[in-house]
């Protein structure tokens, strides 16, 4: 991996969203002023339970996190655990991820997301599996398989927020339907695409001839990118035979979009009175669409998406509800993950490491 490229592609993508922020700035500043306004009006209580839900959805990404490391202990569990389980059948199972070891994975995934704008972000998880007897090749394997269903997971929930809306005659939503189903299309295209890479050998095959004449060039590249492909591939087989796996975590993943989906919804709810099922929706729609565009951690993409759908419905409120949800999405796990990330850079001896983290 090469490291001096991954910084410079960091430090790109904070250009072009600083930029972009500058640029929305003056474009919406009267806007963004009321609505830093109508911030300083919203009560404790409303600011305390928007970051209970926040903090939520990172309890569910534990949940996964966890769930997606089980399996047979010749899969996942380290070579000495795995040795002592085959001499004694009836020995307890022990997993190297237990769910509060997944949400400080949650949280230490977090904190790289914002500062790398998603570069790192399945770095950090594969570093975390690692510490704890997972190898790195299976890390990604893991990483990828549970990036496919959470992203399944987003897809479903969107086309049937987007179905539901069209049907009950929502007015913003059918004014962009055409557009909007387009994007589900897409998204819907990607996912089918990831699904059959990891499950079926021979469209890995396929997948690994393409790549080989796309990257012909760049060995390096190629031997990368082949490398994932084949881990995704084992992987996926082997998580898709376990069906209580997958419907445990695409409830987690559901769970876990409804938690960020509320932050906005109590928010609206309170300013506007709008009906929490309809900003629920509307923020599957949302998340789906922006999803699908190509912009550094679906900053701007997200703004605009969301500005399109509830700036008619709540006017200026729609502002104030990005700009919290921003907040308490990014900024509260960015800070609680870097105190997390901070403990794990402080060099100590492995043995004691691993028995003080108990998440």
């Amino acid at each position: 991996m090469d490291i001096k490229k991954n910084i410079k592609k960091v430090l790109i993508r904070w250009c072009i969203i600083l930029l972009a922020l500058v640029a929305v700035f003056f474009w919406k500043r009267q806007a963004i002023t009321e609505s830093l306004g109508e911030i300083k009006k919203i009560p404790w209580w409303l600011n305390v339970l928007m970051a209970i839900f926040a903090v939520a959805n990172l309890f569910a990404v534990g949940y996964m996190n966890s769930r997606m490391t089980r399996g047979s202990e010749e899969a996942f569990c380290a070579e000495e655990e795995n040795a002592s389980v085959k001499k004694n059948k009836n020995q307890e199972k022990k997993y190297p991820v237990t769910f509060m070891r997944g949400v400080v994975c949650a949280f230490f995934c977090e904190f790289y997301r914002l500062l790398t704008l998603g570069v790192a972000t399945g770095l950090a998880q594969i570093y975390y599996y690692k510490r704890h007897g997972i190898d790195a090749g299976r890390g990604t394997g893991i990483c990828l398989v549970q990036y496919t269903v959470q992203k399944m997971a987003i897809g479903i929930l969107g086309l049937i927020s987007f179905v539901i809306l069209l049907l009950g005659g929502q007015k913003e939503v059918a004014k962009y339907s055409g557009w909007i189903l387009l994007a589900v299309l897409a998204y819907l295209i990607v996912i089918a695409v990831l699904m059959a890479i990891s499950m079926s050998e021979n469209v890995m095959k396929l997948a690994l001839k393409l790549l080989s004449l796309l990257l012909k060039k760049h060995p390096e590249k190629l031997e990368e990118y082949s490398g994932q492909i084949r881990v995704f591939n084992q992987e996926g087989r082997l998580v898709y035979r376990d069906r209580k796996k997958i419907i445990m975590v695409f409830l987690s993943s559901f769970i876990k979009q409804i938690c960020w989906y509320m932050v906005p919804a109590v928010m609206l709810y309170y300013t506007n009175h709008m009906n929490i099922l309809l900003t629920l929706a509307m923020m599957s729609v949302v998340l789906l669409v922006s999803g699908v565009m190509l912009v550094p951690a679906g900053v701007g993409t997200f703004v605009y998406c969301f500005s399109l759908l509830f700036e008619p419905l709540v006017g200026v409120a729609a502002i104030s509800a990005v700009i919290l949800y921003r907040f308490y999405t990014w900024i509260i796990p960015f800070f609680l993950g870097g105190i997390i990330a901070a403990y794990f850079h402080v060099p100590k001896n492995d043995k004691k490491d691993s028995q003080k983290i108990s998440a």
